[in-house]
């Protein structure tokens, strides 16, 4: 994890991620398989007592019952909230995805927005995952 840590521009964004990163693969071992940061903590105007830390992680399928509420409640009073996609998600329209399973206990309608272009990669696509898994454009 240590080579992606540069690319925020808080600590307590890298902080924050090898947390859930940690927490996520103690919980639910080879879900995530991506995690992109968007909003303020990608576009460099993060605000750490202000700022809430938005993601989207992509998984290697639909998260089990449970074990997102098990990893954000493990994960405690961290402003980390985001939405969970699948790379097979990643290659269609967002407006035909329906709702996807949220950071927190609500359901999440993906959509596109104008910061999605400025993503920081705290967890690549890994080609040595069995199918090469990367995001589709």
């Amino acid at each position: 994890m240590a080579g992606w840590a540069a690319m925020t521009p808080h600590p307590k964004i890298d902080a924050i991620v090898e947390t859930y990163l940690s927490v996520a693969d103690a919980e639910a071992p080879g879900l995530v398989e991506g995690l992109y940061l968007e909003g303020s903590a990608a576009l460099g105007d993060y605000r750490p007592d202000t700022s809430d830390i938005d993601f989207v992680a992509v998984t290697t399928g639909p998260p089990a019952p449970g074990v997102l509420e098990r990893i954000h409640t493990r994960l405690g009073a961290h402003p980390f909230e985001g939405v969970y996609l699948t790379w097979d998600d990643l290659g269609h329209d967002p407006a035909e995805l329906g709702e996807r399973p949220p950071s927190e206990g609500r359901q999440a309608q993906p959509t596109r927005r104008a910061e999605s272009r400025h993503l920081a990669h705290p967890r690549p696509p890994r080609p040595d995952l069995p199918g090469g898994r990367s995001p589709k454009s």
